[in-house]
């Protein structure tokens, strides 16, 4: 099992991450209003804490697109990770 700085092993970190993204989310109004800065922050605390900073990992976070359903066009493919940034700014 991989221990990361200041002791904690890898699950207890993924654990500390779950509690913290879903109570900051839901206890705090200043988190709750800027949601999508705070997962991008936790995404890159995460990231970096895990040590899995790559260029494939950020190729694939910024290309990677999501599909979408709308009524009376179909699917359509939208970059989920450029909507967050766009919608966050």
């Amino acid at each position: 099992m991989a221990t990361f700085p200041g002791g904690m092993e890898l699950p207890l970190l993924q654990l500390v991450f779950l509690v913290l993204l879903v109570a900051l989310s839901v206890l705090s109004k200043k988190v709750e209003h800027n949601l999508e800065l705070f997962f991008l922050a936790m995404a890159v605390a995460g990231a970096t804490l895990a040590g899995i900073w790559s260029p494939h990992l950020i190729e694939e976070a910024l290309l990677h697109p999501l599909t979408v359903y709308q009524p009376g066009v179909g699917y359509v493919p939208i970059g989920i990770t450029q909507v967050v940034l766009a919608a966050g700014l």
